[in-house]
């Protein structure tokens, strides 16, 4: 096998750590990492199969498990205490443990070039890439979610694997850690075979096919298949069509999930390395350069990302700094983003190249420049931080509108339809103000617990409009006017028959949003707000109004998932306060005959502490005028 074309510099990595503290600690942190991971994992990869990693979640709390290595059958959650034992739990424990071997690779990979006396990490490598050449085919071609793998229940997590597998071997390639019987064993019985299972299984347009396109072509790099490369980069469904047919205009991965935005981009990323290393470039492509701009456009002031559709809820474009590392090398601008992206992180988990969970963290080095791919890409060092302020945007293929200005940030969603990751919420508003999401997207917890669908998905859980407490159709909206401070869209296609049109526009004062919903005969409409905040009371006519305990919505939808309901009739204009983290926030509404007021709890990300707020109206015709204030 050639390992030509190393994308690593390892004598400017020995540099970094003989003259940077923060690449020092890096490498303290590593080796620390590995000390300890060795100590509580003495024993070969774990056998059999797999679970479904999205079942690996509290039911109540709707967060991921806490897994121990010491605990194979004990699975606890980190909030409530609760402790889950059965058979599914302990598969869907083996995940990140395969996961956990995968970073220690890693860790073990950079150690043994910069501790080349330290036969410790060398035998690693050796020993544990040798266990899955010679154990590959022992495991069981399975799945039920999505796709099928060996070692993980699905074709993603397979190919995430099959990808960092590579990414270490061409690593490891200058330390002559195999003979030629070996390598053609590695090739044979791992690359061989993954290869084989995933390309069978590229057959559309989707996050989970650029990661198999990605895997094939590390095996192909592998096993030096120009065919297979070929079927990667230049097939039906291969990564340039994935690209050209995925990738909105402005750079969005179509699901618009800046969680999905970001797994793809990072499958982008390590197949373009591969690529060169082939003589072919991916990064010449302007949307891969696009895709990697746009999250900076996107994210909030305190550097999280707006959890669109199925995200995870709190992520940070610092979480992802070690894609712009790499990208810092061939894109100028990316480099210049960095000092940006850890503006005002001290320190942080430490990033691996790694995409698959894991168990035991390596060590806090103690510096925000904590990661994998800083030491071994990123400049020895950053310029200093500047403030960029970006007026507002609009990003029409795409389907984000934002609008913003030193009081507040309103983002209104006019999505296309964005396939199974969608969240089904035409002209959903988001807004935050004084340094937090004061009405943010929730995200998605784990896809194998109820909650996910009986919540996060759901139409109450969203700030837009529900017709007859049903889920809008799989649809997509219409930009209809766009100011700068102003955007107007609309879609007639959400419910049969109707017009849904949001207006938003922002002053200094605060957000005006007017709702118009026009139907083709009477039905109920819900207007639909949440906040994190505590309800402080409604106001009409300058009267305190007195809300009376409400029978509990039993109909789906997320509507018999809100807690503490109250209500009250309202024919005048009204108000409505909370105290959020941002201070004071004030709904004033205008008038409308037959009004009634809905308030309660919902699951937020902190728990069951989310103000929600619906709106019913019954009839043909309404326009909700709203106005946003805030101190």
């Amino acid at each position: 096998m050639s390992f030509e074309g190393s994308i690593i510099n390892w004598e400017e990595v020995r540099s970094k750590v003989r003259h940077q503290p923060w690449a020092k600690a890096v490498k303290d942190s590593l080796r620390q990492g590995f000390d300890g991971f060795q100590a509580a994992w003495r024993q070969d990869p774990p056998a059999g199969r797999a679970g479904f990693s999205h079942s690996y979640f509290c039911k109540d709390c709707a967060v991921k498990l806490t897994a121990d290595l010491a605990r194979p059958h004990e699975h606890m959650c980190p909030q409530c205490g609760t402790v889950y034992k059965g058979k599914s739990f302990d598969e869907a424990w083996k995940n990140p443990v395969h996961g956990s071997i995968a970073v220690n690779l890693e860790r073990a990979a950079i150690l043994a070039h910069l501790y080349p006396e330290d036969h410790r990490y060398p035998d690693y490598v050796r020993r544990t890439f040798l266990y899955y050449a010679d154990h590959y085919l022992s495991y069981e071609v399975y799945g039920e979610h999505a796709g099928r793998g060996r070692i993980f229940p699905q074709c993603l997590a397979e190919s995430l694997f099959v990808m960092d597998m590579e990414f270490i071997l061409r690593m490891a390639g200058d330390l002559h850690l195999f003979t030629e019987e070996e390598l053609l064993r590695i090739k044979e019985g791992f690359f061989r075979p993954a290869g084989e299972l995933l390309l069978a299984q590229i057959s559309v347009i989707h996050n989970i096919h650029v990661w198999m396109n990605g895997a094939v072509a590390a095996a192909a790099h592998v096993l030096q298949d120009r065919q297979w490369l070929e079927l990667a980069l230049d097939g039906p469904f291969g990564l340039l069509q994935q690209m050209e047919k995925g990738i909105t205009e402005e750079g969005f991965w179509y699901e618009i999930s800046p969680t999905y935005h970001f797994y793809t981009l990072t499958a982008l990323m390590g197949a373009a390395w591969i690529a060169r290393a082939n003589g072919r470039d991916l990064f010449g492509n302007s949307l891969l350069a696009k895709m990697l701009q746009v999250p900076l456009e996107l994210v909030y002031d305190n550097g999280e990302l707006p959890a669109y559709n199925d995200s995870w809820y709190g992520r940070t474009l610092y979480q992802y700094a070690g894609i712009y590392e790499q990208a810092g090398n061939i894109y100028p601008e990316m480099a210049a983003a960095l000092p940006r992206i850890y503006n005002g992180c001290h320190t942080g988990s430490y990033g691996h190249m790694t995409a698959l969970g894991y168990l035991m963290p390596t060590p806090d080095s103690g510096y925000a420049r904590h990661s994998t791919a800083a030491l071994l890409f990123g400049p020895a060092e950053l310029p200093e931080h500047r403030d960029i302020d970006y007026p507002s945007r609009v990003f029409p293929s795409t389907g984000i509108g934002i609008l913003e200005n030193r009081r507040m940030r309103a983002g209104l969603k006019f999505t296309r339809s964005c396939g199974g990751h969608e969240h089904f919420d035409k002209l959903s508003l988001d807004l935050f103000a004084g340094g937090v999401p004061v009405s943010p997207d929730l995200g998605t917890s784990g896809y194998g617990i109820a909650m996910t669908q009986l919540w996060h998905k759901a139409p109450a859980s969203h700030n837009t409009v529900i017709v007859n407490g049903m889920r809008q159709n799989a649809c997509g909206a219409e930009l209809l006017h766009w100011g700068g401070d102003s955007i107007r869209a609309c879609t007639k296609e959400a419910y049969p028959g109707v017009l849904l049109m949001r207006s938003l526009e922002l002053a200094d004062w605060g957000l005006t949003d007017h709702f118009t919903v026009e139907c083709p005969e009477e039905a109920v409409l819900d207007w639909v707000f949440h906040c994190q905040g505590r309800l402080i009371g409604v106001v009409c006519e300058g009267n305190a109004q007195e809300l009376d305990p409400a029978v509990p919505f039993e109909q789906g939808n997320g509507y018999d998932q809100i807690k503490e309901l109250h209500t009250v009739r309202l024919d005048e204009s009204w108000s409505i306060s909370w105290q959020t983290p941002a201070g004071v926030l004030t709904l004033q509404v205008e008038a409308e005959k037959g009004t009634q007021v809905f308030t309660g709890r919902g699951f937020g990300p902190s728990g069951w502490d989310l103000g929600m707020l619906i709106i019913r109206r019954s009839a043909v015709k309404s326009v909700y005028r709203c106005r946003f204030l805030l101190p």
